[in-house]
C-alpha cells in the first residue's frame, strides 16, 4: 500500500533497557541517525519492518470506527475496540465478539469478517475476541 514511509513506532522494554523501532519502508538517514544515537547511548535497538505506513492503519481504524456494530461488515459483531498498532502483528486488530453465535461457526465467520474488513480497509485485519477494559 502507498503511503509515507518511515517511523511507526517504538516499542521500549524497562526490563532490558532496548527498543524495537516499528518501520514502514526502506533504511533510510533518519532511521540510521536513530540507530546511531541508540547505540551512542548504549541502548539495544532493533528494527521491525511493516508492510504498512502509519497512515494507512489509522486510516484503516477511521473507516471501521465509523461503521457502527450491528450494520454493515459488523452486522453480527459488537466491536469492543479497534488498534492500528499492535507488536507483533502488521495490521489493523479488531477487539469484539458476536452479538450472536455465527451458525457457519467462529472460525467460518472471523474468515469471511477478515476478508470483508480486508477489502473494506485495504489492509489485513485481525480478529481478537473479547472485551477491552481499561485497567
Amino acid at each position: 500500500m502507498k503511503g509515507r514511509r518511515g517511523y511507526i513506532d517504538s516499542v521500549n522494554d524497562a526490563e532490558t533497557g532496548s527498543t524495537v523501532l516499528v518501520w514502514h519502508g526502506p533504511s533510510d538517514r533518519i532511521q540510521q541517525q536513530i540507530l546511531e544515537e541508540a547505540r551512542r547511548r548504549d541502548i539495544a535497538i532493533s528494527v521491525e519492518h511493516r508492510q504498512y505506513p502509519k497512515a494507512s492503519l489509522e486510516g484503516a481504524v477511521e473507516r471501521l470506527e465509523a461503521i457502527v456494530s450491528g450494520t454493515g461488515v459488523f452486522h453480527n459483531f459488537e466491536v469492543s475496540a479497534l488498534a492500528a498498532f499492535y507488536m507483533g502483528f502488521d495490521g489493523v486488530t479488531v477487539i469484539g465478539d458476536y452479538i450472536q453465535p455465527p451458525a457457519e461457526g467462529v472460525a467460518a465467520a472471523d474468515a469471511a469478517l477478515v476478508q470483508a474488513l480486508r477489502a473494506e480497509t485495504g489492509v489485513t485485519v485481525a480478529i481478537e475476541h473479547g472485551k477491552f477494559e481499561l485497567l
